[in-house]
């Protein structure tokens, strides 16, 4: 949680150039810990787009 305070990342919806900001880490590992790491499922806005709720992402951090 220190990093978002750290960051000012207070947006209430994240999609996944944002994520990979906040986290510093490449798409390429944002893919990674999706398949492998239980990270949480975002919601399907459209065909392409997904977003995650910033609470969601707060609680993965916080639980690793």
């Amino acid at each position: 949680m220190t990093e978002f305070k750290e960051k000012k990342f207070y947006k209430p919806i994240l999609r996944i150039d944002d994520i990979v900001e906040l986290l510093n880490i490449s798409r390429a590992t944002f893919w990674r810990l999706r398949k492998d790491e239980g990270f949480p499922n975002g919601k399907k806005i459209s065909k392409r787009i997904e977003i995650w709720n910033t609470s969601q992402i707060q609680d993965w951090i916080e639980a690793k």
